[in-house]
């Protein structure tokens, strides 16, 4: 998955610039920022937004994901960038989970997402999870339910219960107005 390994390179760092669901809008539509961090996060060229003036917050996805996280090369990335940690990250932090078994589960829920990926509508959207939810709700309100559209709810329904038992992220489709931003 990560092509440009570094020997040595710690497996919590693989695993991250390896998965990205984080960066790439899959899980969360936005990213919190320190109100410090505004000058030089809207330098990197992401999207703050500061509709919060006391809670800051950065537009997913992120520009600076190519394939894999390139903004750690970068001196003054936003600290949520390095603070985050999904279930699966604080798993191989504590030595409960190996890099394979890790990037095998990355690997399930990037499958996942790309097979909903090709039925959503809406490109204009770039969130994925915002698109996910309004296409979901949708189909709940339609009233003709579709072996397809039967398909589509079970599988998403499979990489929101990914994202909660191994990601460790819940809530996914609260109300927008409830966007969930990543914690520290």
């Amino acid at each position: 998955m990560c092509e440009t390994r570094q020997e040595n390179e710690p497996a919590s760092a693989i695993l991250c610039k390896a998965c990205g669901v984080c960066c790439t809008g899959h899980i969360f539509v936005t990213a919190d920022l320190e109100p410090a961090e505004i000058e030089t996060t809207q330098a990197l060229g992401l999207n703050v937004l500061q509709s919060h003036p006391d809670k800051p917050v950065f537009r997913l996805p992120c520009p600076l994901w190519k394939g894999q996280c390139t903004i750690y090369t970068y001196p003054h990335k936003p600290s949520i960038c390095g603070d985050f940690r999904c279930k699966l990250l604080r798993e191989i932090l504590d030595g409960q989970l190996q890099l394979n078994e890790a990037l095998t589960v990355v690997q399930r829920a990037k499958q996942l997402i790309q097979e909903l990926e090709g039925e959503l509508h809406d490109k204009q959207v770039i969130n994925f999870r915002r698109r996910l939810f309004e296409y979901v709700s949708q189909l709940e309100r339609s009233t003709s339910h579709t072996e397809a559209g039967n398909t589509f709810r079970m599988k998403a329904g499979v990489l929101l219960v990914l994202f909660a038992q191994r990601f460790g992220v819940t809530g996914l489709f609260n109300t927008l107005e409830q966007e969930q931003s990543p914690q520290r």
